[in-house]
């Protein structure tokens, strides 16, 4: 979309791509492979399972994470990047974030990522806004 929302109940593919130019791009659930580059929108996912790529030049990022397979990639160019991990990502990831800004997350997830030596998933965020990592609601 070049000036519109995107919004999405669930989307269900093994690889997509979503592009918007101006608007926000909104999905309840990702289920398979997925990248999602936007300029001036927000992205906003509301639960995730496997492995997305997010590019954000200008809006905010907000990303809930119910598991995770291999690979996050989180960029933002413009808007705070809000992400919320379950215990099951918690526990299975390592977690990188590369910031430009305050970056903030609770003790809670920092008990649980990066500690284990056998993690078989990554979470890499790189921004030049604020970072906020947070449990996730259990479902």
């Amino acid at each position: 979309s070049s000036t519109g929302t995107v919004s999405i109940g669930s989307l269900y593919t093994p690889s997509g791509s979503i592009y918007g130019k101006h608007g926000d791009v909104s999905i309840g659930n990702v289920h398979g492979n997925c990248k999602i580059v936007t300029g001036d929108g927000s992205v906003t996912i509301g639960s995730s399972q496997d492995n997305l790529d997010v590019k954000c030049r200008g809006g905010n990022i907000t990303i809930t994470l119910s598991d995770i397979r291999d690979v996050v990639l989180v960029e933002s160019f413009g808007g705070p990047v809000k992400l919320y991990l379950s215990d099951e990502v918690c526990r299975k990831c390592m977690l990188s974030v590369n910031c430009t800004e305050k970056v903030d997350v609770i003790d809670e997830v920092k008990q649980l990522v990066n500690r284990n030596d056998n993690a078989t998933s990554a979470i890499y965020v790189t921004a030049y806004a604020p970072v906020f990592v947070g449990k996730a609601k259990e479902w």
